[in-house]
């Protein structure tokens, strides 16, 4: 807890978005931690759902018909040329592993749905959600 603290306030003194420290925390911690916390599967998974749903619900909460409207088109372009690119570099990445094909367009998948959450979410904590390219990217 010290160091998610410490962190978090680094994070925070560099005028970097927290979600970032969030992430480092996460994967630092599971690298250097000797206990297991959490030993069920399914509870990490129940969590892991949990914490995506609070989060997709907290950027809808962001999200306005008006302001869609008002990007519809590019936004539509750019949300099509992104989720396509991504499912491709997932793609690709799969496959280097050695994936299925079906593995390989899920991980894609998951790049596209999740690159668009995080910049949003860092872009709500930056306190740049009233620019032009933020409300194309909420329309994205």
């Amino acid at each position: 807890m010290i160091v998610a603290g410490l962190v978090t306030i680094l994070f925070h003194r560099l005028k970097q978005p927290v979600v970032l420290a969030t992430s480092w925390r996460s994967y630092y911690r599971s690298l250097h931690s000797s206990v297991p916390l959490i030993q069920n599967r399914a509870t990490i998974d129940t969590l892991a759902e949990l914490g995506m749903i609070l989060l997709m619900f907290s950027l809808g909460l962001e999200f306005s018909l008006r302001k869609l409207r008002k990007v519809g088109l590019t936004a539509f372009i750019a949300a099509t040329l992104e989720i396509l690119l991504m499912i491709w570099v997932g793609y690709e990445i799969g496959r280097i592993f050695g994936w299925k094909v079906m593995d390989s367009v899920f991980l894609g998948a998951m790049l596209s749905i999740s690159s668009t959450t995080i910049i949003v979410k860092a872009l709500g904590e930056l306190g740049k959600t009233k620019e032009n390219f933020a409300e194309l990217t909420f329309g994205i």
